[in-house]
């Protein structure tokens, strides 16, 4: 009989952590007023390739690293629509909706059926490291099928800063007389705001909105990403009625958490006692200004069956004599000393003095022991 030595269950204590994912609705909108200036006479023109309509400009430097939604970009694309793409898509996609952005990093200060003639638009880098400022214009872009310059048209500006992240929309004159733009930004076909109107206080909703008309002269929209950051984590799996802490970490200067059965607290870090389910638990954290938040899992492991162990009650055998022990349900059998393993995967005790040996579910504490007396 081979003899191998019980290895003890350790259960391993996994930490469940999802520190908060960026995404549209972290951004923080305010709009403005400021005075509206051309980079015309200063700015790289986009060229004759780009004038008409439809048109996608790929590749364009921004002179710095910007992020956004937690991805860092150097490169965009450009559409005569009045969108950009950070990860450069070659779309020339014209009619402004959800199901129609087509790539993450997708920011559209006045995305409609556009018209570029020239100049078209100009984009330039200004600044010094880390406050850099990429702006790029388009000039007097004029609304499908208006493709003589003379039409209605218009001209507004995208810029965007190192280091703080911020993006900005700016708009000069214009003389449309109608038309049916979105203003906004995403990241994806299902993670966008947009305004519900272009005016000096809107408010952005998470429905995907088109708008007839323009901002006024001089009108700024701001995007700016919350400073906000935050964490939950949850300690380690429990069995039903087990206790479980929450914590979590902010630089908000507000916070409350919220999970199943309508629980919540204003603790950054409560104890949760007498848990049944598993479930999610949500930390949502502010500034005052801009919210942030962050998932955890708590896992209720489900209760193990209770084996059945045999012999069942108190056997006698003589010194050096073996026993076979059989159980029902999987686990660890413990104290070590004196049990063997055999091919047919039985634990036997031998030999020895007086001893308990406990059967142990592999999530449940101890059960009933049978002990063995040595004569």
């Amino acid at each position: 009989m081979k003899k191998a030595f019980l290895r003890i269950l350790i259960l391993l204590s996994f930490i469940n952590v999802k520190a908060n994912a960026q995404t549209t609705a972290s951004y923080f909108f305010s709009a403005f007023s400021s005075t509206y200036s051309s980079i015309a006479s200063t700015g790289t023109g986009m060229g004759s390739s780009w004038f008409g309509d439809d048109r996608t400009q790929t590749g364009i430097g921004l002179g710095f690293t910007f992020n956004y939604c937690l991805t860092n970009y150097t490169t965009l694309s450009i559409c005569s629509n009045g969108w950009t793409s950070f990860p450069g898509s070659g779309s020339i996609t014209w009619t402004n909706t959800a199901g129609n952005i087509a790539s993450a990093g997708w920011l559209f200060p006045f995305w409609d059926d556009l018209i570029t003639h020239s100049p078209g638009g100009y984009y330039q880098t200004t600044g010094t490291a880390p406050n850099r400022i990429f702006t790029m214009e388009w000039v007097g872009v004029t609304l499908y099928p208006a493709f003589s310059s003379s039409a209605p048209s218009g001209n507004f500006q995208m810029k965007l800063y190192e280091t703080s992240n911020v993006i900005e929309y700016w708009y000069g004159s214009n003389s449309y007389t109608s038309n049916s733009a979105s203003i906004g930004i995403s990241n994806s076909t299902t993670d966008y705001r947009t305004l519900p109107d272009f005016g000096t206080s809107p408010t952005p909703n998470t429905t995907f909105n088109t708008v007839s008309g323009f901002p006024v002269a001089n009108q700024v929209y701001r995007w700016s990403p919350c400073p906000v950051t935050v964490t939950a984590s949850a300690s380690a799996a429990v069995c039903p009625g087990g206790t479980v802490t929450l914590t979590g970490t902010t630089t908000g200067t507000s916070w409350s958490w919220t999970g199943p059965s309508g629980y919540t607290s204003t603790s950054l870090s409560p104890v949760l006692t007498g848990v049944t389910a598993s479930g999610a638990y949500v930390l949502v954290a502010s500034n005052g200004t801009c919210t942030m938040n962050a998932t955890t899992t708590v896992t209720v492991n489900p209760t193990p069956p209770v084996p059945v162990i045999s012999p069942t009650a108190t056997a006698t055998i003589c010194n050096g004599a073996s026993l076979a022990l059989s159980s029902s349900a999987a686990g660890v059998w413990s104290p070590s000393t004196y049990l063997f393993m055999d091919a047919a995967f039985t634990t036997p005790y031998t030999g020895g003095t007086t001893s308990t040996v406990y059967m142990y579910p592999t999530t449940v504490t101890v059960v009933t022991p049978i002990t063995y007396t040595v004569t």
